[in-house]
């Protein structure tokens, strides 16, 4: 963790300093109570004098924030302490403001507009999120933010390809995918752009290796299959049936709609069969 001033990364030092500038900084400009800053210190057992030690580490914050202290400043506030400071300073906050304003100019039709957004979203990441602290309740934020880069990942290509129609895209786009599955191969959004631009890109064999990959390591590491879009998208594949993005993506994908459509129906007819045998079975017993 860093406080940027002037073009100078400056590290924060200490374990204990960078926990609570991370919980200061992600709530920017709202009170974090004391008893919040010592569940997110001591996540398991806080000492008699956690209180004094919060009070000296907030001093020792202050003297970090010296440089920028006309933009950046640490108050009490009624049980606790605040980081003054536009919250859109913080980049964890501004990547999330970001994907908002994606996710708008999505549904209004403007593709083009939302993976510029995106992309814009994606440059704020310098590394993971909260390296280092991500335990006790730090831990949930940082999962969290995880889940969201890769969302934001998923939907710049989602974006992009629908916004480039039939025109193709930017070469050095394939290897930013790579390097976003290979830190996030699990999620299956993400897996599942890759495959398919890789394969409108004339490349099916490694679009092939994607899916495979992606079901290797979702059984080795979580024990599932996947799911039923990726299974669609590598019978396509193998069948030569290329299908491109014709529309922005929708926030609500329809392949587990359409799974269930599909258990649904095979459910009706084991019910349809059933009844037949019973109408049957009656009719016999009558006679």
């Amino acid at each position: 963790m860093s406080v940027q001033h002037g073009g100078t990364l400056r590290p924060v030092g200490g374990n204990r300093a960078r926990r609570a500038l991370a919980m200061l900084a992600l709530a920017a400009d709202r009170p974090v109570g004391t008893a919040q800053l010592i569940d997110g210190l001591w996540p398991d057992d806080p000492p008699a004098t956690c209180r004094d030690q919060i009070y000296n580490c907030m001093t020792g914050l202050r003297r970090v924030l010296r440089p920028v202290r006309n933009e950046a400043v640490i108050e009490p506030v009624g049980g606790g302490y605040r980081l003054r400071l536009d919250p859109n300073r913080v980049d964890a906050i501004a990547f999330e403001t970001s994907l908002r304003r994606a996710a708008d100019l999505t549904r209004a039709g403007h593709a083009a507009q939302a993976a510029r957004e995106l992309a814009a979203a994606l440059k704020l990441w310098r590394g993971e999120p909260l390296q280092g602290i991500t335990d006790g309740v730090l831990g949930a934020a940082a999962v969290r933010l995880e889940r969201l880069h890769g969302e934001a990942w998923h939907q710049r290509i989602a974006t992009q390809r629908a916004a480039s129609r039939d025109s193709d895209l930017d070469p050095g786009l394939i290897g930013e995918m790579y390097a976003a599955v290979e830190r996030l191969p699990l999620h299956e959004g993400l897996v599942r752009e890759l495959a398919t631009v890789l394969w409108e890109s004339g490349r099916p064999a490694e679009a092939l290796t994607a899916c495979q990959e992606h079901r290797r390591r979702l059984a080795a590491e979580v024990g599932v299959d996947v799911g039923p879009a990726v299974r669609d998208l590598e019978s396509r594949i193998r069948q030569a049936r290329p299908v491109r993005a014709t529309e922005p993506p929708s926030t609500n994908d329809p392949a587990p709609c359409q799974e269930a459509s599909r258990l649904l129906a095979h459910a009706d007819l084991l019910i349809n069969q059933i009844r037949a045998h019973l109408g049957d079975h009656h009719c016999a017993s009558q006679r």
